[in-house]
């Protein structure tokens, strides 16, 4: 089915023509948005939605959710200026689950480095801190 069909046959649907209609009245408000925002805060806008009024900016991190802020009531002049219907802007964080989050490493330390710290825990009178030193000890790399 070719795609002008398809698109004729959504725009008779009451409940897709709307869908249809909402869709498009987003993507060009993103692209104004685009146009409005610094290059640097363009790449993280994840998307923007549209309901009772209020424009809802998406982004993916809270830093840039932040200098959204700083921006939105300038962004919302303008908005105004030809959408007058929308009567205020919310910035909201969408975290990408799809990026994975690096391994934690774990940490260690040297094996001259235990070696020396193991000694001094041997020469302690106190412990508390020698056991403290001879786990810390125990912190090498695997060997390989």
């Amino acid at each position: 089915m070719k795609s002008r069909k398809l698109y004729s046959i959504l725009r008779n649907n009451a409940r897709m023509r709307q869908l249809l209609d909402d869709i498009r009245r987003q993507s060009q408000l993103l692209g104004q948005l685009r146009e409005q925002t610094p290059s640097a805060l363009r790449n993280h806008l994840s998307g923007l939605r549209f309901a009772r009024n209020r424009l809802t900016l998406f982004v993916d991190a809270p830093v840039w959710a932040t200098q959204l802020r700083l921006l939105a009531p300038e962004l919302l002049k303008s908005f105004q200026a030809s959408q007058p219907d929308i009567l205020g802007i919310d910035i909201r964080v969408r975290f990408d689950i799809s990026r994975k989050t690096p391994k934690k490493q774990k940490k260690s330390i040297s094996t001259t480095s235990a070696a020396i710290i193991a000694r001094t825990a041997e020469s302690l009178e106190d412990p508390k801190l020698a056991d403290a030193l001879r786990r810390l000890s125990q912190h090498q790399p695997n060997p390989e």
